[in-house]
């Protein structure tokens, strides 16, 4: 009787580090995957509006010469 019962501590302590590891993991590997997620698409969007303001910066500077036409 007493080796069943620590048999199933020894079971009820692995199944409780197990549970304890892989939910460290998933929390840990989430949180890096949406910090790089966010981190990319907030540089994405930054070289997005730098492009697209040297677009405009690039037609203001931008003379139409009326003689020509």
């Amino acid at each position: 009787m007493q080796d069943m019962r620590d048999m199933g501590y020894v079971f009820f302590i692995t199944l409780l580090g197990s549970i304890t590891i892989w939910w460290f993991y998933v929390l840990i590997t989430q949180r890096y995957y949406d910090k790089g997620y966010w981190t990319g698409r907030n540089e994405g969007w930054r070289a997005s509006l730098e492009h697209q303001e040297r677009v405009r910066k690039m037609k203001s500077d931008q003379v139409f010469d009326y003689d020509k036409n």
